[in-house]
């Protein structure tokens, strides 16, 4: 394999390490800094919409000034962030270091997506994304797995020093790479409707029909992950610890899914892949939630999780079919920015549907949710049209 995927993929894999820390530790935050369910909730809110203001800045920075350099700002600043998290010990400046490592989430996947789809055909493209995403979803594993293991001994904050100082040494590997460059088109490099025209081309019907498609996915799906190892410590009386460990199914399980759907993606094409996995992620919830010994809630997790995660191999094929070569920055960017709104707004709207039922209300709001978004898949099957 090019030593540039190995680059891009490896920077994937660190940049998802804390993808769902701060998530897990919800309950222990309630604890620890006396929080309602509304102001734990903040932690998930917050970080998003500081995420919001990045992918634009961070799509257009791609463009022009290439992947290679805002692969390493995004290592940089995530290391550094988890070096502070892992000595504050106030709530306040606890959300805004999660902000900054949030941050490098954007930055990294406007400049590595955007790479991979230039550095492959478009045969393979959804191949390809599947290894990403694998290395991605061990990341997280990684993360989840280290704090099951070390929360209970040395404490939630020696996961943010322990894989701080790795992050910060990949900086290392991406200087001596060669990942691709901007590609720069001189008669529509300058000007002050630039943004807008690009925007424009970007912004075709198909495209603007499969951003709401990934809203509404994005949505359903963060509703279960925001609050699931909340429903499982408050609800199911389980430790912190194990339901760390259970919550670290769904990146585990999503190294395979990634592999998998990466592989249907080439067989049975992106928008059928993509269908299959959000239908299979809607079946799944039915048992999750009504399923009440740990063995059968395990295996259920991690069928959900398989469905769950092998959503981003076609989504990110897609985007590279859907949008022009020369602006695939500012397509995964708007991508992601509409992805980040629903994210968003979503933990707070949950939050207060669960003031005013239980948190047994995650699993009918998802289901919900992501039926919407496959009677629009259907749809887009129907009109999709490559760019």
């Amino acid at each position: 394999m090019k030593r540039e995927f190995i680059t891009v993929f490896g920077t994937h894999m660190f940049v998802e390490v804390f993808l769902f820390v701060h998530l897990a530790l919800i309950p222990t935050f309630i604890e620890e800094f006396n929080l309602n369910l509304f102001q734990a909730s903040l932690i998930a809110t917050i970080p998003n919409l500081v995420i919001l203001l990045s992918y634009m800045p961070a799509g257009l920075l791609v463009d022009k000034i290439g992947a290679k350099p805002m692969l390493l700002i995004s290592m940089l600043l995530e290391g550094t962030a988890a070096l502070c998290i892992s000595q504050l010990r106030d709530y306040l400046p606890l959300i805004l270091a999660v902000s900054l490592i949030k941050v490098s989430s954007p930055i990294y996947h406007t400049s590595g997506l955007s790479a991979i789809s230039k550095m492959s055909t478009s045969n393979s493209t959804g191949k390809v994304m599947g290894f990403h995403n694998a290395l991605g979803s061990l990341g997280s594993a990684f993360g989840l797995l280290s704090l099951s293991i070390l929360g209970g001994t040395l404490g939630w904050r020696s996961v943010y020093l322990l894989w701080s100082i790795p992050i910060l040494m990949w900086c290392l590997p991406i200087l001596k790479s060669e990942v691709g460059k901007p590609e720069r088109s001189p008669d529509k490099d300058r000007g002050e409707k630039t943004f807008f025209r690009d925007l424009k081309s970007v912004l075709t019907f198909s495209f603007t029909l499969f951003l709401l498609i990934v809203a509404l996915r994005n949505f359903g799906a963060s509703v279960i992950s925001t609050f699931m190892t909340t429903y499982l410590v408050e609800l199911r009386n389980f430790s912190q610890e194990a339901a760390s460990m259970i919550f670290a199914l769904g990146p585990l399980t999503g190294i395979l899914s990634s592999l998998v759907s990466g592989y249907l993606c080439s067989k049975l094409g992106d928008t059928e892949t993509l269908l299959l996995m959000v239908v299979g992620s809607i079946l799944s919830l039915f048992p999750l939630a009504l399923t009440r010994g740990l063995a059968l809630l395990m295996l259920c997790y991690f069928v959900y999780s398989f469905f769950n995660n092998g959503v981003w191999s076609p989504i990110g094929s897609l985007v590279a079919a859907l949008t022009p070569s020369s602006k695939r920055g500012l397509g995964y960017s708007s991508y992601f920015l509409i992805g980040g709104v629903a994210s968003t707004i979503q933990p707070t709207i949950t939050a207060i549907i669960i003031g005013y039922t239980s948190l047994n209300a995650i699993f009918p709001i998802a289901i919900g949710i992501l039926t919407a978004c496959a009677v629009l898949l259907i749809l887009f099957y129907y009109s999709f049209k490559p760019y």
